[in-house]
């Protein structure tokens, strides 16, 4: 009887500090993030790059484009383009 009780107790403390390391796992990598931006696509592929290098991962990738609205089209703004934003987490 008296072996059953340390085994189970032994089966939930292997448990508990497992726990507490993913825990800990992955409170750390929630807590280094980083963006990427730019409106050149070479330039932010090659921040990806050297991101990717130091063990960062992309979680997400959005787009920003710029709207003609009432001010004018493209082709009166040529030099405005959108901003392309990555979030990446180490």
């Amino acid at each position: 009887m008296k072996n059953n009780i340390v085994t189970i107790v032994a089966i939930v403390a292997l448990f508990l500090l497992s726990f507490d390391k993913a825990t800990s796992l992955l409170t750390n990598r929630s807590k280094q993030q980083i963006i990427v931006h730019g409106t050149s696509a070479t330039m932010v592929i090659n921040q990806i790059n050297q991101m990717y290098s130091q063990g960062y991962r992309v979680m997400s990738i959005v787009s920003q484009s710029v709207s003609s609205g009432s001010h004018g089209t493209y082709t009166d703004y040529p030099e405005r383009t959108g901003e392309i934003i990555v979030i990446m987490e180490k």
